[in-house]
């Protein structure tokens, strides 16, 4: 449905409710939907959805359940003065229909997988409604491009031995 045409950096005062927020962490961004009222829901990994979103993609809860929970800014970014960007696509659900979509999530969305169903993927499926993780693809496409020159290396060294 939407392309990312965008990212602006924005300040909690500044959030409306909609907003496909990220905020940025040491080695990957945490996503998540801005509601309203201070208010954001978004996936967690951990048993129960309990973890803090600071260890979403922890390797250790890769398979461990976790899900969606809604939460103040405190359980979403617990920097004192965080660094929040909004995401903008070229089409898109409108602003209430994505809050509807994010607070379905609490009752029916399943529990966090990193490739597969991680906060990426919710909260651009609440916003487009396609659960689509950017950080997964850049990894995947990193580790098929490494692939294929290790690949070719072997090959390379293979036919020259030959000869």
């Amino acid at each position: 449905m939407g392309r990312i045409t965008g990212i602006t950096r924005l300040h909690v005062t500044q959030l409306t409710p909609g907003t496909h927020v990220l905020v940025p962490r040491l080695g990957y961004c945490h996503h998540g939907i801005y509601i309203g009222g201070g208010e954001f829901v978004h996936k967690v990994a951990g048993r129960n959805g309990f973890a803090a979103a600071s260890f979403s993609c922890n390797a250790s809860v890769i398979g461990a359940g976790g899900g969606v929970v809604r939460s103040g800014l405190e359980g979403f970014c617990p920097e004192d003065d965080p660094v929040m960007f909004e995401l903008l696509y070229d089409t898109c659900f409108s602003p209430e229909d994505t809050v509807s979509l994010a607070i379905s999530g609490l009752s029916n969305e399943p529990g966090y997988r990193l490739l597969e169903a991680n906060c990426e993927h919710f909260a651009t499926w609440c916003k487009t409604g396609e659960k689509v993780s950017y950080q997964v693809l850049q990894v995947r496409n990193f580790l098929s491009q490494m692939l294929a020159v290790s690949a070719g290396g072997i090959v390379g060294t293979q036919v020259s031995q030959a000869n």
